[in-house]
């Protein structure tokens, strides 16, 4: 067995036993019926399969490894798993590629906002606001950076409308969540 391979094989193996831990933890919980379906369960074979497939991704990348699509894919994984700091390292790959992604742009931006890079996470969606100006993850999350985080209302609901202004044939289900977001940060003002 080749030591790449052995270091996955001990990394997949700690997650599972990590994995294994939290439902061990979860199933004694006296806070769910114990007729009641485990989400822990759940969560860990998604998890799993998360692993499993971040696995055959990498060695996808290491036969290809300028392949956009591949990057992009681990970074989705990554950020699946809840690791912002793998999901930020294959997106930046991936935008060194490609820089005018621009949902790849708000996904990282996603992550680096959990990592606490307000900053980064807010230069990040307002690049992509920019790029596409119709893409409602941009203005939504650059809305929720600025509730959130810099705890301006105003900002917010500012962001979000402008949203509504340059895109007025949105789909109406859009529109609505804007509207309704809107109008819970107008009453925090």
């Amino acid at each position: 067995m080749m030591k790449k391979d052995r270091l996955y094989l001990v990394i997949f193996l700690a997650i599972i036993i990590a994995s294994g831990a939290v439902i061990y933890r979860f199933q004694s919980s006296r806070s769910l019926p114990s007729d009641h379906p485990s989400i822990s369960d759940e969560q860990s074979q998604f998890t799993v399969t998360l692993i499993k497939q971040i696995s055959q991704l990498k060695r996808q990348l290491e036969e290809d490894p300028d392949n956009y699509s591949l990057l992009v894919q681990l970074g989705n994984s990554y950020y699946d798993l809840n690791s912002p700091a793998e999901s930020i390292r294959y997106y930046e790959r991936a935008l060194e590629m490609r820089p005018n992604s621009p949902e790849v742009i708000v996904d990282c931006g996603t992550m680096y906002r959990e990592l606490g890079e307000v900053e980064k996470a807010i230069e990040m969606f307002t690049g992509a606001m920019e790029l596409a100006p119709d893409l409602p993850q941009a203005f939504f999350n650059l809305g929720a950076v600025l509730l959130g985080e810099k705890n301006d209302p105003e900002a917010a609901a500012e962001i979000w409308q402008k949203f509504l202004d340059n895109n007025p044939g949105v789909r109406p289900e859009l529109k609505n969540f804007f509207e309704e977001k809107i109008a819970q940060v107008s009453g925090l003002e």
